[in-house]
């Protein structure tokens, strides 16, 4: 049984971590999924909550049929970055390879020398493109619909019935003046 590490912070998941699944599923038999700053919920930068994350991203994971392949584990931050790894590694089940898309959390774990037997990987941008969670949040922002192309349906589905697209707007709003 071969497991990998995959980390974001999903606010929201979208097609790029979809289509790294996707391709890290290809791979080994298991993935666990960090929620990274899990201790962070209903700012501008991480309007939702770390359980809506998880519920998004088991209805993504239910969807494309990868659920039972797949564990979701949040994690929060530390105060000292250079200890983060060994935090994740001890929430996570035992893993083969950490997945990332972030140069910082790469260097992180290459920094803390993670033990795992098939190294540290950044997803590569052809596989994740350029969606960016940030970039999804400024769409639903300006009201520009074209968010919806770079979510998984279930996820477009799982804001706009739980009215976190709502959310989204209010919380940009409360942080500017």
């Amino acid at each position: 049984m071969t497991r990998a590490l995959f980390i974001g912070r999903f606010q929201p998941i979208h097609e790029g971590h979809l289509s790294a699944l996707r391709e890290i599923l290809s791979k080994y038999d298991e993935v666990a999924i960090i929620v990274g700053s899990s201790q962070e919920n209903l700012t501008g930068r991480n309007p939702l909550t770390t359980g809506e994350r998880i519920e998004m991203i088991y209805a993504v994971l239910r969807a494309n049929g990868f659920a039972d392949r797949a564990y979701v584990i949040p994690v929060p931050d530390t105060p000292e970055s250079g200890l983060w790894p060994a935090r994740v590694l001890s929430y996570a089940p035992k893993v083969d390879a950490v997945f990332t898309a972030n140069d910082y959390t790469e260097s992180l774990f290459k920094i803390y020398n993670a033990s795992v037997h098939d190294g540290i990987k950044i997803i590569n941008q052809t596989v994740v493109g350029k969606i960016s969670a940030t970039a999804i949040r400024e769409k639903i922002i300006k009201a520009d619909s074209s968010w919806e192309k770079m979510v998984p349906e279930e996820a477009v589905a799982f804001l706009k019935n739980n009215k976190l697209d709502a959310r989204i707007k209010i919380l940009a709003d409360s942080t500017i003046g």
